[in-house]
């Protein structure tokens, strides 16, 4: 278990160096897009900004974007407080049930906000209009249709993995709990 948990510490090591990079990243974007008045099309989390995309609306995205890498840096910072228990032999305890249940829902958060993210930027973007001959609402609902159903479809290719991550920690959570119980049955019987 041991050698399982010391693997684990360096991957976080390496996530952990791979956000500040990313943080850097769009914190060197901010600034050479203020600089330059210019907006670099880059994709940040498999978000593609929009050609038409703003200076300002680029700016809330990268804020926005840091504050998600901030909140993941804490969320590596709390799984490494279980790993450093798996170390010490400490699996079945309350406070690795609790941690493991605060970063599921940390990662549901995350996949939440990215697929905001996608959704804002889906709707600010243009689109050209439809050529129909029902009138004007009948375009604007088709666009709108066609827009959230994009934002659908990224949020499947891009945002489910996330989602899907997060039910696996929180289940792992609540069967560390339960361990954490019939161990403590298990030490009173002794």
């Amino acid at each position: 278990m041991k050698k399982v948990a010391l693997i684990l510490r360096w991957l976080i090591i390496l996530f952990s160096l791979r956000l500040v990079y990313l943080f850097g990243r769009q914190i060197w974007y901010v600034i050479q897009s203020y600089l330059n008045g210019t907006v670099e099309k880059h994709v940040f989390f498999g978000i593609k900004i929009p050609d038409d995309f703003t200076q300002t609306g680029f700016l809330i995205v990268s804020v926005v974007s840091c504050a998600i890498l901030i909140y993941l840096f804490f969320l590596l910072y709390v799984f490494r407080k279980v790993i450093q228990g798996l170390i010490k032999n400490q699996l079945f305890i309350s406070e690795n049930a609790e941690q493991l249940v605060k970063i599921s829902k940390g990662l549901f958060f995350f996949g939440v906000v990215l697929f905001l993210i996608q959704f804002v930027l889906r709707m600010t973007q243009s689109f050209p209009a439809v050529a129909v001959n029902k009138g004007l609402a009948y375009s604007a609902s088709y666009d709108l249709g066609y827009k959230i159903g994009v934002t659908i479809n990224l949020l499947l290719s891009n945002g489910f993995p996330i989602f899907i991550y997060a039910l696996f920690i929180f289940i792992i959570a609540k069967l560390i709990k339960e361990g954490n119980l019939l161990k403590q049955e298990n030490d009173l019987t002794i």
